[in-house]
């Protein structure tokens, strides 16, 4: 072989050389950040406040054992819904209940201090309603959620007053 091809082929291997060696001892790169995401999530056990006793709740029988009125007074200010449950057993030994959540009408608005919502105790389906022949106390949770957090309020009514 001649200089002439000689020189080329050096060169172009001590720029591999060069290349691998600098591949080899260059310190490791970070791995690429993932982004982080953070989920909120409520404590299993989060233990909720319960409402003060300005907070008066009450069920009206409307139709006896089929139709209530459930009224709050007192609701706390600022409150932007309510959340409510009521729990009971039936004569086939079911838990059987009512679960919802109410807002106000007006969206950015807050409900008054009353608050009434008329509850039918059973099933209705395109007008006929099957009612639940209950067995036992009605216990009601009611949950208020506002600017000041969540606010609980429980309570046990007998079935026989309504």
């Amino acid at each position: 072989m001649n200089k002439k091809t000689i020189l080329p082929i050096a060169a172009i291997a001590l720029v591999v050389l060069a290349l691998v060696g600098y591949l080899v001892t260059r310190p490791a790169a970070p791995p690429l950040a993932k982004k982080a995401i953070q989920i909120t999530q409520a404590p299993e056990n989060e233990i909720i406040p319960t409402v003060g006793p300005e907070v008066q709740v009450s069920l009206k029988s409307i139709t006896p054992k089929q139709e209530i009125k459930l009224i709050v007074d007192g609701v706390p200010d600022k409150t932007t819904s309510i959340e409510y449950e009521l729990t009971y057993s039936t004569k086939k030994q079911e838990s059987e209940g009512v679960f919802s959540t109410a807002r106000p009408k007006e969206p950015a608005t807050t409900f008054g201090k009353l608050f009434e919502r008329q509850i039918t105790l059973g099933t209705c389906s395109r007008n006929v309603c099957t009612y639940h022949e209950i067995t036992s106390d009605m216990k009601v949770t009611l949950k208020f959620e506002g600017d000041y957090g969540s606010k609980l309020f429980q309570k046990e009514f007998k079935t026989e007053d309504l």
